[in-house]
């Protein structure tokens, strides 16, 4: 972690020097930057003195202490020449502070000439991570092109190569949204349902970030011809030995019954019983707290979904008091899962869910209270980020719920969210907050209180 650090702050540095330098140069330098970490992709020992000095050496100008920017630039390089997983950190966040016109074109260009040799890998993983670090602007043009080419590459015979191609796609599935929803749906998930089966166990965190990003921008038409695989994947996954791939198979199944909605609902039965054996597995074996506290929550979604009369018996019951007593856990995955298993369970139960309501709500309160070191850029989310935006989301389901005894906490709750929605905070956490202000707005605007005329003072002015 201290090594990150430490490179991202030279990155830092090089991108003042960046940006004291005419734009008729940029893109070449871009480029011959692209080159060296081309290198350092293949664990090879850059020569400083040559490819890196020259890289260095037009970049600084006299009053930036060009001696001190030269030596950062090819310390960055020292540092990445025996860590191809610091050398792709080091260039997501070069493509997310430059341009992207300033990287992408250098890395298609690449890709171009790289292609069916020996290198073709590592060009591809220069893309994968360009496309992460521009959160796929300028990339989203050349998905005519892209799309075709990353299919076949994913069935060429060489290990290396498919991987590579495995992890573009990935970038672009996760990143190229909506377009690759809206006009690629069929063959992304039909990569995707490929890739649980046959990608490496390196890989999946990213095929599962995939998955999520394609469902949240898809309908139930476009993933229903894929269901049937994309389950059995996923089941298949869901029994893994390892916790951690375990639980990330059973949070993707949430993501898949959340888009494919009344598809899903024959395989619900099965993947719930499924869901709630790893559960009590886990709790018995006290070693898998993630797995357990993501089936909690990924139950609880299934059952928003088709309806809490398909419950097992005695499961609701289980996951509401599993969920409540989650909320003051020290693990902050246990708590972002309470959160969302209530929030869903809240909506489903409308005002049944009172005895639940006021401890529920207060705990989310409280979370979005939370504040980060200093030390930490609102870019990068934590896991006490993503608690929040559980947090927020949940208080928005809970007023939906119509639950009466929540109505004066209505003040506090939206303190809580404008502190979340500051522009100091990170943006998913900001958008998260925004949309549950925006959803108990729209709550307010019909409910019996608006009606009667009656408001909420914050801040002097009255809602």
């Amino acid at each position: 972690y201290d090594a990150y650090k430490d490179l991202i702050r030279r990155l830092q540095n090089l991108y003042v020097v960046y940006q004291h330098i005419h734009r008729r140069f940029m893109g070449s330098r871009v480029r011959l930057f692209l080159r060296v970490l081309l290198r350092v992709f293949k664990h090879e020992q850059v020569e400083h003195r040559g490819v890196v000095g020259a890289a260095a050496e037009p970049l600084a100008p006299p009053d930036l202490q060009a001696a001190g920017a030269r030596r950062q630039l090819r310390q960055a390089a020292r540092d990445g020449a025996d860590d191809a997983g610091g050398a792709r950190g080091a260039l997501r966040a070069l493509a997310s502070t430059i341009p992207n016109h300033f990287v992408v074109a250098p890395a298609l260009n690449l890709l171009e000439r790289l292609r069916g040799g020996a290198n073709a890998p590592a060009a591809w993983r220069v893309f994968a991570a360009i496309t992460e670090g521009t959160q796929g602007e300028g990339v989203t043009s050349h998905l005519p092109v892209l799309i075709p080419e990353l299919t076949e590459t994913m069935k060429c015979v060489d290990v290396n190569l498919r991987v590579a191609a495995m992890e573009a796609m990935c970038m672009m599935a996760t990143h190229c949204q909506p377009e690759m929803a809206d006009e690629y749906a069929g063959t992304t998930f039909s990569l995707i349902a490929s890739m649980l089966t046959h990608a490496p166990r390196s890989c999946q965190w990213a095929v599962h970030g995939a998955l999520s990003k394609m469902c949240e921008n898809s309908l139930g038409e476009a993933i229903a011809p894929l269901i049937v695989p994309l389950i059995e994947a996923l089941k298949a996954q869901t029994m893994d030995l390892s916790w951690r791939t375990a639980a990330r198979a059973t949070h993707s199944f949430g993501a898949v019954a959340q888009c494919s909605l009344d598809y899903f609902t024959p395989y619900a039965s099965d993947i719930l019983s499924l869901l709630l054996a790893r559960a009590k597995s886990a709790e018995q074996t006290g070693n898998g707290t993630e797995l357990q506290a993501r089936s909690v929550a990924t139950m609880a979604t299934i059952l928003g979904v088709v309806g809490i009369e398909r419950a097992p018996n005695g499961l609701l019951e289980l996951l509401l008091q599993t969920a409540a007593s989650a909320l003051t856990s020290a693990d902050t995955i246990a708590r972002e899962c309470a959160h969302e298993c209530l929030g869903k369970l809240a909506v489903a139960l409308e005002d049944k869910f009172e005895p639940y309501a006021i401890d529920a709500a207060s705990a989310a309160v409280a979370a979005l209270a939370q504040t980060e070191s200093a030390s930490h850029r609102t870019a990068i989310t934590t896991g006490v980020v993503e608690e929040q935006m559980a947090a927020a989301e949940a208080l928005g389901q809970y007023f939906n719920s119509g639950v009466v005894c929540l109505r004066p906490f209505l003040p506090t709750t939206l303190e809580a969210l404008a502190f979340a929605s500051d522009t100091t905070r990170p943006t998913p956490l900001r958008l998260a907050a925004i949309r549950a202000l925006e959803f108990i707005f729209c709550l307010l605007y019909t409910s019996d209180a608006a009606d009667e005329g009656l408001g909420v003072d914050l801040g002097g002015r009255r809602i």
